[in-house]
C-alpha cells in the first residue's frame, strides 16, 4: 500500500461522519506502519468529532432527589446510588459481583474488559457504602450478582412511580 492508494481509499469516507472516517484514517495509518512508512503516517488528520450535543438540558437537583424518592425499595435506591456516583454504564453496575466490590476502601473493580472499553477502579460515595450496607445485610443476592434485576423492569418501576407523583 502507498501513500496515494491510502489517500484515496480515505476520499471514499470524507463525506461520511467523523467517527467512520477517523475509523479508516487509523487503518490506513496502522497498514503504512506495518509497512514501514511513518514519513507518509504523519500526514493523515484526524476528523473533528463534536461528542457534546447543544442544549443539553441536565437534570437539577431537586428532580434528581424526586427521582430516587420516587424509587421503592433498597435495591432500586442502592442501584440509584451506583448510577450516579461510580460513572460505570448501566450493564455494568447491572452485572456487578459482590467480589468486585471492595467495602473497606469503597472501591468499585468491573469486570468490562472488551476491545473497546477497558473499564478501572472506580469508587462510591459515602451514602452509597451506607445504602450498600443496609442492602447487603438484607438483599436477596442471588450467584454473586450484586443486583437481582434487568434495566428495563428498574426503569419501568421508576416511571410507574414518577407517574404517581404527577
Amino acid at each position: 500500500m502507498s501513500y496515494e492508494t491510502a489517500s484515496a481509499y480515505l476520499k471514499t469516507y470524507i463525506t461520511k461522519t467523523p467517527k467512520t472516517y477517523n475509523t479508516q484514517s487509523l487503518i490506513c495509518a496502522d497498514l503504512l506502519d506495518f509497512l514501514q512508512s511513518p514519513q507518509d503516517i504523519v500526514s493523515f488528520k484526524m476528523a473533528p468529532v463534536d461528542y457534546m450535543r447543544k442544549n443539553l438540558v441536565l437534570p437539577t437537583k431537586s428532580q434528581m432527589k424526586l427521582a430516587f424518592d420516587a424509587l421503592k425499595g433498597d435495591d432500586a435506591k442502592t442501584a440509584f446510588l451506583f448510577f450516579a456516583t461510580t460513572g460505570l454504564r448501566k450493564n455494568e453496575i447491572l452485572t456487578l459481583n459482590i467480589d468486585k466490590i471492595n467495602l473497606e476502601t469503597r472501591a468499585v473493580i468491573p469486570q468490562h474488559f472488551t476491545r473497546v472499553k477497558r473499564s478501572g477502579i472506580t469508587f462510591y460515595s459515602a451514602e452509597t457504602e451506607t445504602r450498600l450496607k443496609n442492602y447487603l445485610n438484607v438483599g436477596d443476592i442471588k450467584e454473586g450478582v450484586l443486583f437481582n434485576f434487568t434495566y428495563q423492569k428498574w426503569l419501568h418501576c421508576g416511571k410507574q412511580q414518577l407517574k404517581q407523583l404527577e
